[in-house]
C-alpha cells in the first residue's frame, strides 16, 4: 500500500499512525473500511458522555422497566443532542 503525505509543512518530519485490528485487511478498499469503522468510535464515545453526564442517566435510581423506559427516554435525547453538537 502506498503512503500518502497531507499537508507536511516543509522542514517537519510526518506523523504515520498504525492502527492495530483484530479485522483481516487484504486490500486497500479493506483497510479503509476499518478505518472508517474506527473514526465511528468518537461519536459513541461523544454519545456516551451526553447521556452519561449531560443527561445524568446515572443517577436515576430505578428498577426493571421503569429504568428501561428511563433509558429509552434517555437514549432518543443523548442522540438529539449529539446531532445537534455535531
Amino acid at each position: 500500500m502506498q503512503r500518502k503525505l497531507i499537508n507536511t509543512p516543509e522542514n517537519c518530519e510526518s506523523v504515520e499512525w498504525m492502527l492495530l485490528t483484530t479485522e483481516l485487511v487484504d486490500s486497500e478498499q479493506s483497510a479503509t473500511q476499518i478505518l472508517r469503522w474506527y473514526t465511528y468510535r468518537w461519536r459513541v464515545e461523544e454519545y456516551h458522555k451526553i447521556l452519561k453526564s449531560g443527561c445524568q442517566a446515572e443517577s436515576y435510581r430505578l428498577a426493571g422497566e421503569s429504568m428501561s423506559t428511563m433509558l429509552g427516554f434517555l437514549t432518543v435525547i443523548a442522540a438529539q443532542l449529539l446531532r445537534i453538537a455535531k
